[in-house]
């Protein structure tokens, strides 16, 4: 189905596109914090999250996806999603990660937002006139003890904190459109799907607790 194909392709980039920002940006995962804090910057907020299984940290992720598709693709539905994100990392490494970026919790989302929205993905908006998309991620393939490795390292000799990933998957994205009405040769209901295996999310777990981590 030619005619949603092109969108769909647009809209699996741009979704993953958020992952990529964070870990522009989130240390240990290739960025630089080279931020400068400003004197009458906002406290830090409470921060952190904790499930007890990867499929809850992905059904987690999704509902919040869910409300960014309900809203529009708006900016306020994006930072709620951006919030949600950081919610669902280890407390103590977030705080690490904005102690380092010199950036209050809501600066540092408020960042990761522009960035996001840098990509065009508000566009995605009008999409939803005659296509319903539906975006799940889903636990994926199994992180390797090399991956486990970085992460570790990421922890203790960049965010200096004492956690320690056992295990963890890789989340991956799976989109379905569906046309809403009938248009140039295709009919009301017809449907296309397609899988991302690399969100760029990532479930860990730290002490029998499950966390997100990107990058």
């Amino acid at each position: 189905m030619r005619l949603v194909s092109a969108p769909k392709k647009a809209a699996l980039a741009a979704v993953a596109s958020l992952a990529l920002c964070a870990a522009v940006v989130l240390p240990g995962c290739g960025g630089v914090l080279g931020f400068n804090s400003s004197d009458d910057a906002p406290g830090q907020e409470e921060v952190g999250g904790v499930h007890s299984s990867a499929e809850s940290i992905a059904d987690e992720v999704t509902s919040g996806f869910e409300a960014v598709v309900d809203d529009g693709f708006s900016s306020d539905s994006i930072s709620d999603w951006i919030d949600g994100l950081l919610d669902l990392m280890p407390e103590d490494v977030l705080e690490a990660a904005l102690d380092q970026s010199g950036m209050s919790r809501s600066e540092f989302r408020d960042y990761l937002g522009q960035m996001f929205a840098s990509t065009g993905v508000d566009s995605l908006g009008a999409l939803l006139d005659y296509v319903d998309m539906e975006v799940t991620f889903e636990v994926g393939d199994e992180l390797s003890s090399s991956e486990i490795d970085d992460i570790n390292s990421t922890f203790s000799d960049d965010a200096g904190v004492d956690a320690e990933v056992t295990s963890g998957y890789h989340l991956s994205m799976d989109m379905t459109m569906t046309l809403l009405e009938d248009m140039n040769g295709y009919e009301a209901g017809e449907t296309e799907s397609q899988t991302q295996d690399e969100s760029g999310i990532k479930a860990i777990e730290v002490d029998g607790a499950w966390y997100v981590w990107m990058g």
